[in-house]
């Protein structure tokens, strides 16, 4: 192989390897906006294998109107941007064409993207209009009329506005719905151009009317933006402004729950429906009518009022036979037609048409409920009740009327380690069938406490404890076992006893002495708190009638001893009088005449005293 041959291959290779490493260098087209009479900003994306410290430098020159364009003319602005893909510079005139191009450089090579040649009104970014004001049409209480005036600056002229080149975007909005309505037109459809040309060149303001779709008395948020040929403008600054008046035209929704009372022949019903909202309640005052009528055949139909009445629901006291009740929503320019509900008396059969009802969790505060029927034709929606279950009054039902080709539902905003009961109900026009339940958590937590034991039986050797089941507000979650634990005094471990969730007592065997005794509560989260200790006193041989009569009897035998002991006394002082000693007599100290002489031993009064009367009158005065 000769020596230029050999040459022409390596000319060859490192064309091909410079022109592969500037391809990949490469930036692509550049894509312009224009801000008339303010900047131009070109956005490019970099090549395959630009490294990290890449240089960019946009380069804008203004060319002439043509049949081709390319990079010279007139050099508006370079821009020099490390490692960044946009770069600003000046502009002046929206009625110039220009052309842009990005060259990149790095340490080993350069390259530059595709020239872009592009008018600057037809990449025009047009400043945001100026609102200034929003108010209703006097007729037509669908509609808002909307007026702006064209900003300083602004990029096209009134012919170009007038003529239906320039698009526009009303959106309104409602505080209490999410999704904002946005609808487009044309200026030149909208407006007759004559008029629009002239209102321009004198800088008035230009109404604007949407289309006449929007609630009546319904408070809306408007705003507003033009686009030519390219992009959108911002959004002009926000007006508020209620519709026109008129009288509701939709039924609000009605609901009902039933509670019985001390009367058999009564029932207290709370009728409930959903409230108005903000947007509607800040342009008009609004109330309800609301009324039930029996239909039974004990008495004569008659029409009940609301006993206590809030904004959202009614309370009555209804017989138990079959009635109706009506809800119609009202304003000052007339009444909703009214809801109708139907309550069925409890000999009524109610409508089978429910099979299952599933929930599935989504996360913390969310889930997920499904359904499916028993074949029926005549369904016309679904009633879905959910509310938490809880021991204390003044509990929040919560429920959503669904359409009747509905089988599931999203909830949202509920709480963690809260047990929630779910409810499906068929409804068949104005009548509601069997409903169809089932409890669930979002996320289950362990109990806060345990159960509190009670001795509830104590034999030989053993005891039967009983508890009750925990407030559901403690349990956080549905309760799968508990765990007894047993210690006997001066013992440092404890015996564990597995107890069914069921279950609401337990039999201990085997004991003698003393033992500390508690409970704890266990779900899926895990095990809970223990439940304050039970101190039990348990004999292996005697039990507790025979530990009484053990501890009662020498008592009680003390008791009769000294009640005898006293009795006695008293028996033996009536039965066998005391005798005194003579020893002790005051005739002790008496002589006899043999040895001594006669004494005068009575006073003068009396003569003669025999030894023994005195001596009877001796034993009298001490017996007293």
């Amino acid at each position: 192989m000769d020596r230029p041959y050999l040459t022409q291959m390596a000319l060859y290779l490192g064309f091909y390897c410079a022109a592969a490493k500037e391809l990949l260098l490469s930036p692509s087209q550049p894509r312009c906006v224009f801000i008339a009479y303010d900047k131009v900003t070109c956005y490019w994306t970099p090549g395959r294998n630009s490294p990290a410290n890449t240089v960019y430098t946009l380069q804008a020159n203004v060319t002439k109107f043509g049949p081709t364009c390319d990079s010279f003319g007139k050099h508006a602005f370079n821009c020099t941007r490390i490692n960044q893909t946009q770069c600003s510079g000046p502009m002046s005139s929206p009625d110039r064409l220009y052309s842009f191009r990005v060259v990149a450089h790095s340490a080993t090579a350069t390259a530059s993207s595709p020239i872009l040649c592009i008018k600057a009104l037809d990449a025009v970014k047009l400043r945001k209009p100026v609102v200034s004001d929003l108010r209703p049409v006097g007729d037509k209480p669908r509609c808002l009329e909307l007026q702006w005036h064209k900003p300083v600056k602004f990029a096209l002229t009134n012919e170009e506005i007038c003529t239906g080149f320039v698009n526009y975007q009303l959106q309104y909005s409602i505080d209490d719905q999410p999704k904002a309505q946005t609808v487009e037109g044309h200026l030149g459809e909208d407006l007759q151009p004559m008029v629009c040309k002239d209102t321009l060149r004198t800088n008035q303001t230009v109404r604007l009317r949407g289309p006449c779709s929007l609630s009546p008395f319904t408070q809306h948020a408007v705003r507003l933006r033009f686009r030519y040929l390219s992009t959108w403008s911002e959004w002009s600054n926000t007006l508020q402004s209620c519709t026109g008046i008129a009288a509701p035209i939709a039924a609000p929704r009605l609901w009902r729950t039933i509670k019985p009372t001390d009367d058999p022949q009564q029932r207290q019903v709370t009728l409930l429906w959903k409230s108005p909202s903000k947007s509607q309640t800040a342009c008009i005052s609004l109330w309800f009518n609301v009324h039930c009528q029996s239909e039974g055949y004990r008495s004569s139909p008659r029409t009940e009022k609301c006993a206590t009445m809030t904004g959202t629901s009614c309370q009555l006291a209804l017989p138990t036979e079959r009635s109706s009740c009506f809800l119609a929503m009202c304003n000052s320019a007339g009444c909703s037609p009214a809801a109708q509900l139907t309550l069925p008396a409890p000999t009524d059969m109610s409508l089978r048409a429910m099979k299952a009802v599933s929930v599935q969790v989504l996360n913390e505060s969310s889930l997920e409920v499904s359904w499916s029927l028993l074949t029926h034709s005549s369904l016309t929606g679904f009633l879905l009740e959910w509310e938490y279950v809880t021991e204390a009054d003044g509990h929040h039902l919560h429920w959503e009327r669904l359409s009747y080709n509905t089988s599931n539902m999203i909830i949202t905003g509920l709480l963690s380690e809260v047990q929630y009961v779910v409810t499906v109900r068929p409804e068949c026009g104005n009548e509601h069938g069997e409903a169809v339940s089932t409890q669930t958590y979002t996320r289950q937590g362990v109990p806060s406490t345990g159960p509190i034991l009670q001795v509830k039986e104590q034999s030989n050797g053993a005891v039967l404890l009983k508890w009750t089941p925990l407030p559901v507000e403690e349990q956080h979650g549905f309760i799968t076992h508990y765990s007894l634990y047993c210690q006997k005094e001066n013992n440092t471990t404890y015996e564990v006893q597995t107890v069914p969730g069921e279950k609401l007592q337990y039999r201990l065997t085997g004991l003698s002495g003393v033992y500390q005794i508690f409970m704890t509560a266990h779900t899926v989260a895990g095990e809970g708190r223990a439940s304050p200790p039970l101190w039990v006193t348990v004999g292996n041989k005697y039990s507790e009638r025979t530990i009484l009569i053990c501890v009662f009897s020498p008592l009680i035998t003390v008791v009769l001893l000294v009640t005898m002991t006293a009795c006695g006394q008293r028996i033996k002082q009536n039965i066998w009088p005391p005798v005194p000693d003579p020893t002790l007599s005051s005739l002790a100290a008496w002589i006899s005449d043999s040895e001594h002489t006669t004494k005068k031993f009575c006073s003068d009064e009396v003569t003669h005293m025999s030894t023994c009367k005195l001596t009877n009158a001796v034993y009298d005065t001490e017996n007293r």
